[in-house]
């Protein structure tokens, strides 16, 4: 009887108190560009880059409201290949830093550990893609992924050669990641992709949700800025925050 009178007791404190019933949770949100990102100066969002970070500003406006606390790392590439290549990045205390991979995930680590509650999510184009699928596989267990976004992945065996002379590795997924281990790792995984692009394009990936973005003209460089792309990340992830 005590038990039941106890539930009945909750169950009205929670209908009266919905803050308490779905509690919100802090996010961080790590943004990779990809090669060559740190010289295309678009946007006002250190460090430069691509159109991940001239989409990402206005869609997370729209997140602000679900989280309790929103924080973000930028992070762009030179002209080099992950995980060894520099980076330029920025934390979410607006500093600026130079790295490569393991230093980032360093840096995610340190940040978790302050706030362990934090949902981290990973959005990256092209060979950050990559490196948002490496660093799923490599960051201790005690970080929580709250999604993985990649858009049109690209892995560091393709390089600029790669590139001119059509290499396979260039036009597909990358295929050196443990997928699995990954996906068993990340709620949500979305994978966009395009294969408008002669040059450079990637593919679907099996374990991922995967989205086909038709192109009568673009290239892989203009994908992450597609409208379509965001409209679909904010609505997927909007009920994980």
């Amino acid at each position: 009887m005590f038990r039941w009178a106890f539930l009945v007791v909750l169950t009205g404190f929670l209908a009266l108190n919905p803050a308490t019933a779905t509690a919100k949770s802090d996010a961080l949100f790590v943004l990779s560009g990809g090669y060559n990102s740190c010289n295309k100066s678009q946007t006002a969002v250190k460090p430069y880059g691509t159109g991940v970070y001239l989409l990402y500003d206005k869609t997370v406006q729209n997140w602000k409201s679900r989280a309790s606390k929103i924080s973000y790392i930028t992070t762009c590439f030179y002209k080099d290949a992950p995980p060894s290549a520099e980076m330029e990045y920025v934390l979410p205390d607006g500093t600026e830093h130079n790295g490569d991979t393991g230093v980032l995930q360093d840096e995610i680590e340190a940040f978790v550990k302050k706030a362990p509650d934090t949902k981290v999510y990973l959005i990256g184009h092209s060979y950050g893609a990559w490196g948002g699928m490496y660093l799923v596989e490599h960051l201790k267990p005690q970080v929580k992924i709250g999604g993985l976004i990649t858009i049109d992945p690209i892995g560091p065996s393709c390089d600029s050669w790669g590139v001119v002379f059509g290499s396979d590795d260039c036009h597909r997924a990358p295929t050196d990641r443990d997928n699995p281990a990954i996906a068993k790792r990340a709620p949500v995984w979305m994978n966009f992709y395009q294969d408008a692009d002669d040059w450079l394009n990637s593919s679907e990936i099996p374990e991922a949700e995967n989205h086909y973005i038709d192109f009568g003209w673009g290239p892989h460089g203009d994908i992450d800025s597609d409208q379509r792309v965001w409209d679909a990340i904010e609505q997927k992830l909007s009920p994980t925050l």
